[in-house]
């Protein structure tokens, strides 16, 4: 339980996304005993937050009104977690421009899923949290630091801040440190591996994923084969008056 690869090597459009759905139904069958209850996907494309944003709400949403058998008992076990009088599940977008909603960092019980830009999750990390309060900075590192998984998508388009995310795993995993649970986790996601992968547990698309011939690997290889045409488009730009 709450065994993560530390890197995760799977083309562009084979679903990392749903990477929060997994970790989102390992909490529930833990119980939150032993794997980190805030769920964060790291990425520094705006568009990308905005399009994960979407999706943590609509999760959100389906478990606040259950409509079937399954987003029932999930929902169920969720109250267990949080309590009686707790939001059940709190979302988080976290990026530039945009405004903030803050409500997940009220209910440290709470598990939350969200989406970030490396820069507001790197501030909060050392207490310096963008448009966060002085008061607050330390309640958002604690809760970012602490019992939380981020999954950091394009890492080696941030590097420097994956480093820093090695360090800091490291550090919370120390034995008996200050007594706080040992529940934080980094997974680092990318198409194209960087020269640190191989030092981690990686897990990547096996033969038999793409060779299957069940629906789902029928909708990865259309994904994986789709064409992507591109075209050049030359843009007259007027040098500017003197």
């Amino acid at each position: 339980a709450g065994e993560w690869p530390g890197f995760i090597n799977v083309p562009t459009g084979a679903g990392k996304t749903s990477l929060i759905d997994i970790a989102l139904y390992e909490l529930v069958r833990d119980g939150g005993r032993s794997v980190p209850r805030r769920i964060v996907l790291v990425v520094d494309r705006r568009v990308i937050v905005d399009q994960v944003g979407e999706r943590t709400l609509k999760i959100r949403k389906a478990l606040e009104s259950p409509t079937s058998d399954a987003t029932k008992e999930v929902a169920e076990r969720l109250r267990e977690i949080v309590g009686p009088r707790a939001p059940l599940l709190q979302t988080a977008v976290l990026r530039g421009a945009s405004v903030r909603d803050d409500a997940w960092a009220k209910w440290p019980q709470v598990p939350v899923i969200g989406a970030s830009t490396v820069d507001q999750v790197g501030s909060r990390l050392f207490f310096r949290g963008y448009g966060v309060s002085d008061s607050m900075r330390p309640v958002h590192a604690s809760l970012l630091g602490c019992d939380t998984l981020l999954l950091l998508d394009e890492v080696h388009l941030s590097q420097a801040f994956a480093d820093v995310l090695d360090q800091l795993e490291r550090l919370r995993g120390r034995e008996g440190e200050g007594g706080i649970p040992r529940r934080f986790r980094v997974v680092q996601l990318s198409a194209t591996p960087h020269g640190g992968a191989e030092k981690k547990k990686v897990f990547s698309l096996s033969r038999s994923d793409r060779e299957g011939d069940d629906d789902a690997t029928r909708e990865l290889n259309r994904r994986l084969s789709a064409s992507k045409p591109a075209r050049l488009v030359r843009i007259q730009v007027k040098a500017n008056a003197p």
